[in-house]
């Protein structure tokens, strides 16, 4: 259980998330509007790299790509839970791949949650905060972005 010290610290800070996507300009879009919406933003291009940027900042919540080179997110999720600090962050998967085999995999490998792309950015945002311990919920409501 948290003490004192630590649920202040939690509080002053915005959520952290971790984007593990490998398209460029879906990362950046991703980034802008989590940024705008008060979230503090990481941006990995595959799970490998995930890995090595998630253990240092310590990621709140990661938002998931499935289909990248080097580790896919299938290889993240199995992979994240060697990682004590990383397996606490809950994962969004946001795919391309709506085949119902690839959700259950995902589920069933850790992921909370399951989009499909094109991303819908208030429903994200949603999501994401639902994910976040409640002391670091973002307030801010989002545009209607859709792409």
């Amino acid at each position: 259980m948290p003490n004192a010290s630590t649920q202040s610290d939690i509080r002053q800070r915005p959520p952290r998330v971790l984007i593990v996507e490998d398209d460029e300009n879906i990362a950046e879009l991703l980034a802008i509007e989590l940024k705008k919406a008060g979230y503090q933003v990481n941006v990995a291009n595959d799970g490998a790299e995930a890995l090595t940027i998630a253990l240092p900042a310590l990621p709140d919540v990661i938002v998931l790509d499935l289909a990248m080179p080097n580790l896919d997110g299938f290889g993240f999720l199995a992979r994240r839970r060697s990682y004590a600090t990383v397996a606490k962050a809950p994962v969004i998967v946001l795919s391309a791949h709506q085949r119902a085999g690839d959700v259950t995999r995902a589920l069933g490998l850790g992921a909370a949650d399951y989009m499909t792309k094109p991303v819908d950015i208030p429903r994200l945002l949603r999501r994401l905060n639902l994910l976040l311990p409640a002391e670091i919920r973002v307030t801010r409501r989002a545009t209607a972005v859709v792409w």
